[in-house]
């Protein structure tokens, strides 16, 4: 998934800037220079040192090598020596200010016993004027045996640049961080000179921990505390610095992972590590790693056995098959920390390698090269989940690694000079800077030709593949890439002095998809929707993963597309304090997850424990009320305030499906076809003898159809867009219309509850947007399957004549899975995607089968069905099979809508239907009046008024002709009634009865449904009666 790609070699360009400056200054003789990378400061400027000879006319054969300094400018690509010292010394931490007036720097020189043995290291710190005609050092007066580091103050976003004051840090290790102001005077054309004695100033006292941030100007460090019963734990604190060294100490917060007891009488260890930004500890793995969003972390690996060397030197002697890899990140933004453990990695391999860690976008990247990476989403935007965890399953037999030509080609790159300046310094003249903790000596690498390589010949690799497994520490830096994106970072190998480029690669994103364990692979996708939103890659999981329609991946993908989409759309458009309240996946947070190999072994897990306390300082609180901008710490404080008091939850949509049923069920007389008017027909705009099949063709026209010239970035991967999701007639959106409602109103409530009064006012405007958002995810998902199917838009609607193929059933199994996941989480349905489906069932499906899912609610019989349905199947099928067919299906509708149907279709069975009906209407219009002859006739007659009123005429059921009114007297009593009625109207007007002609051969023609029938219609009973 992670892309590494060779950008730029340091030591290459360091080295050919030296041997162009021998030549200039008229240097004859050759020799190898060994140049060492120091630090980078704010503005990009990296700051290294090498030792040469010095041809100047006091010393013309002078053959003795001293120090030099220079600067390298990753903007400008450009070198500068700044300073020489006058001697041969270990510089092993440097800086210089923003107006390149002063330089400081730390040597260090081994002591030696009287027996001639290595002694104690002695650190030593100087300040130089570099802008003054004469050139002066001056010694800080310190003389340290533990480490030493210098650090100019640089002004921060917005601030202005001094001119005539800088300000110094000066970290001794284990004791204390003192910040020196020093007054500066321009002296005439005599240059910059340093006006009085620095002022020093206590930052902070003992520490055992530090990292200097110089883009933030923060400073953050460890240090000792004891509990009452005299235990010792941990405290991690951070100052920020501003204009003119100002500084607040931000917070503190008690350490809840295994930090080493580091104490003062015991010696360290320091590593030659370049561009490190803190103390080179050998003992501590740690990093801060902050973003403007208010994302804070604190990044450690844990050492085994690292509090007590002895017993360090003693288990790096013995030798274990398998190691595991422990390493913690407390996300003080989520109060949690992210405990990761990693198993089954080879002691020696691990042994001279540094784990690293690193952002990458908003996600925080734990990086060992070849082995494993782990893509952790901490941002502050979301819940900690969809955790990406890559491994490289080929573990090495042996320590030592046997690497293809091409991946060698990666190892160090110096330029190779001949004669023996820094011979005698080839052996680790370091600062104690014995083993790393990488158990091997960090001294400056093997030199090679320059023309040994190109950067042609260099491969592009997975960050996780055997060819990145030369490649053994990576730090930071910036300046080196142009074109660098949110989604990729330089780092810096040490090593060979090479700055790679890691990137996101999208081929390898969905190469790991397929091979990568569940969870991985549900974090893969998460990131694919939320961060990349390249629809070509998309089309291609959704293909991998809808290879077999029974696949369980299936509704948990199309669940995830569904939410996270909806929210990426939502994100560009509305302010973090509303997202905030919106959810953004499916799955539940703060849970964890681990890593199973191909042999289903555990080998990575993550877990989480939460945060005791955190405490900001409470003057800082009230004294940043007053500024303008709101910075890092500011967000920081505010938001885990606003978890401590009324910690906001984001809207569920599972809440929506429950009020949505109980609504439809209340409402579902509202909803019956019984009560629709006549402008809104179950047929729609459907008429009877016409093809709707041309509602899904060309005939309906979107925005991009009437610009022929464009075409939508979804629709140039995906294909153009099916005719049936452009809209279908005859459909009822009653529900679809409260379902968004419902959806709008509740979420307008829960916004309104938890934002502000102030913000409160746009909460139904980001409703209606949500609301909106999830019709079109929902269409496009569905877009996205038919895509993956293979279908073109001249497919979309099937002949209803003739039997699905085995493609269609495979559609139709992926659109039963995205019509019940659709249904399941109450997001709406795309308008024309229940006419469209129901016609593939009806062709895919046995017809008991398929009328049992019409029965269910899962296919609905939608007008344009039964128009298509109508027109498309005859009627002169074999033994009358289409014609029961037909019946049986257009039964299943509601009474009204059938007999719209009925009207439509206008089979002589269908006036049979309505002759009995017209019939039973009769028969029951006297079931009204209270007259009757015999108290036995009463009886029944009464029985017969009960019943039809106790079952109402809305659940009546047109399926058979069957009689609804069941009754041994009921047939009888209600002809009697109406022959006394005729015989009372014929006595009464004088008109005679047909004696040869029965009812039920009264001929069936539209006479009867007369305008005086329907007046006795309307005046007679409810009832319905059979007359079979």
């Amino acid at each position: 998934m992670i892309e590494l790609k060779h950008s730029f070699n340091l030591l290459v360009s360091i080295n050919a800037y030296l041997a162009k400056r021998r030549e200039e200054l008229g240097r004859s003789d050759t020799g190898t220079l060994k140049p060492r990378v120091l630090t980078q400061e704010k503005d990009g400027i990296v700051i290294y040192t090498w030792n040469d000879l010095v041809v100047s006319q006091s010393k013309p054969d002078s053959s003795n090598p001293v120090t030099h300094i220079g600067l390298y400018d990753p903007t400008s690509q450009q070198h500068k020596v700044v300073w020489t010292y006058d001697t041969k010394v270990k510089i092993v931490s440097c800086s210089i200010n923003q107006n390149k007036t002063l330089l400081a720097f730390t040597t260090v020189t081994i002591q030696k016993t009287d027996d001639g043995k290595s002694g104690k290291d002695l650190f030593q710190a100087y300040l130089v004027e570099l802008q003054a005609s004469d050139s002066r050092v001056f010694s800080l007066n310190l003389e340290k045996s533990c480490f030493l580091k210098v650090q100019f103050l640089y002004p921060g976003h917005g601030e202005q640049m001094l001119l005539k004051e800088a300000f110094l840090l000066v970290f001794l290790h284990k004791e204390s961080v003192a910040l020196y102001s020093i007054q500066l005077s321009r002296f005439g054309d005599k240059g910059i000179y340093m006006r009085d004695q620095p002022k020093t100033e206590q930052i902070i006292q003992k520490f055992v921990w530090c990292q200097w941030d110089p883009q933030n100007q923060q400073l953050h460090y460890i240090y000792n505390c004891r509990h009452d019963n005299g235990t010792v734990y941990q405290k991690f604190s951070s100052i920020q610095f501003y204009q003119n060294a100002k500084n607040d100490s931000m917070m503190d917060l008690p350490l809840n992972f295994p930090f080493p007891h580091i104490r003062s009488k015991f010696k360290s260890r320091y590593a030659d590590r370049p561009l490190c930004p803190g103390i080179p500890d050998v003992a501590v793995n740690a990093t801060v790693l902050t973003q403007p969003n208010g994302t804070i972390c604190i990044c450690y690996k844990h050492h085994k056995s690292q509090s007590n060397p002895a017993e360090y030197r003693s288990d790096s002697q013995t030798h274990h098959d398998e190691e595991s890899i422990n390493y913690y990140i407390c996300m003080v933004h989520h109060a949690k920390t992210i405990q990761g453990c990693v198993s089954g990695l080879s002691q020696s391999i691990l042994g001279s390698r540094r784990l690293s860690f690193h952002w990458l976008g908003d996600y925080l990247m734990v990086l060992l090269p070849g082995f494993f990476v782990h893509l952790l989403n901490v941002s502050i935007e979301y819940e900690p989940c969809h955790h990406i965890m890559l491994h490289n399953e080929n573990k090495p037999l042996k320590s030592k690694v046997t690497l293809s030509p091409a991946a060698q080609s990666c190892g160090p790159l110096p330029v190779s000079f001949t004669s023996d300046v820094e011979e005698k310094d080839h052996k680790p003249a370091t600062v104690r800077f014995q083993e790393s903790e990488e158990h091997t000596l960090c001294t400056s690498p093997q030199p090679v030709s320059i023309q040994e390589v190109t950067d042609e010949e260099i491969p592009v690799t997975s960050v996780i593949s055997e060819n990145a497994r030369t490649i053994h520490t990576l730090s930071s830096c910036t300046g080196f890439c142009k074109d660098i994106s949110s989604s990729s970072i330089c780092l810096y190998d040490y090593h060979s002095g090479c700055v790679w480029r890691l990137s996101v690669s999208l081929d390898d994103l969905f190469q790991c998809f397929r091979t990568a364990y569940s969870s991985t692979r549900q974090a893969l996708f998460h990131y694919l929707l939320l961060k990349s939103k390249d629809l070509f890659t998309l089309k291609k999981v959704f293909a991998d993963i809808c290879q077999d329609a029974t696949n369980p991946e299936i509704p948990t993908a199309l669940v995830e597309f569904l939410i996270t989409t909806t929210y990426s759309s939502m994100k560009r458009q509305l302010g973090r304090e509303v997202l905030r309240l919106l959810p953004f996946t499916s799955v539940d947070t703060f849970r964890g997850q681990f890593v199973k190999d191909s042999a289903g072994v555990l080998f990575a897990r993550l877990s989480y424990t939460a945060l005791g306390s955190i405490n900001f300082s409470t003057k800082t609180a009230r004294d940043r009320m007053s500024r303008k901008h709101e910075d890092i710490w500011d967000i920081l404080r505010k938001h885990l305030r606003l978890k401590q008091i009324d910690a906001p939850k984001r809207f569920l949509q599972d809440k929506v499906k429950g009020t949505y049923t109980q609504h439809i069920r209340n409402e579902k007389r509202r909803l019956s076809w019984e009560y629709v008017s006549k402008e809104q027909s179950f047929l729609g705009h459907v008429t009877a003898g016409s093809c709707n099949r041309s509602v899904f063709g060309e005939s309906t026209l979107t925005v991009a159809d009437s610009f022929p010239g464009r075409q939508s970035r979804a629709d140039t991967v995906l294909g153009a867009v099916p005719g049936f999701l452009k809209g279908g007639l005859g459909e009822d959106n009653t529900a679809f219309n409260i379902l968004l409602s419902l959806t709008e109103q509740m979420l307008t409530g829960h916004l309104t509850h938890h934002l502000k009064k102030d913000s409160r006012v746009k909460a139904q405007n980001v409703a209606k947007e949500y609301v909106s958002c999830q019709v079109q995810q929902s269409r496009q998902l569905c877009h996205i399957l038919w895509s993956v199917a293979g279908f073109t838009p001249e497919e979309s609607m099937p002949d209803l004549s003739e039997p699905g193929s085995d493609e269609e059933y495979e559609l139709f199994q992926l659109l039963e899975r995205f019509y019940l996941t659709v249904t399941e989480k109450s997001f709406p349905l795309p308008s024309g995607f229940r006419t469209y489906f129901t016609a593939l069932g009806f062709r895919c499906m046995q017809l008991n089968l398929f009328l049992q899912y019409v029965d269910h609610g899962v296919l609905e019989l939608t007008g344009d069905f039964i128009s298509q349905l109508l027109t498309d199947v005859p009627d002169d099928g074999d033994d009358g099979e289409n014609v029961k067919l037909k019946y049986a299906i257009i039964s299943r509708l509601p009474k009204t809508a059938a007999e719209e149907c009925f009207k439509l279709w206008n089979h002589p069975l269908c006036l049979r239907y309505f002759a009995h009906h017209q019939v039973a209407e009769i028969l029951l219009e006297t079931t009204s009046t209270p007259a009757v002859k015999s108290s036995s006739k009463s009886d029944a007659t009464w029985t017969v008024k009960d019943r039809a009123n106790s079952e109402g005429r809305d659940n009546v059921s047109t399926a058979s002709d069957s009689s609804v009114c069941a009754g041994v007297f009921q047939p009888l009593a209600s002809l009697i009634d109406y022959l006394e009625k005729k015989t009372e109207e014929r006595d009464s007007f004088m008109y005679t009865l047909p004696q040869h002609t029965p009812v039920f051969d009264i001929p069936v023609t539209k006479h009867w449904l007369g305008l005086e029938e329907k007046k006795q219609l309307k005046n007679g009973s409810t009832g319905e009666c059979s007359t079979d």
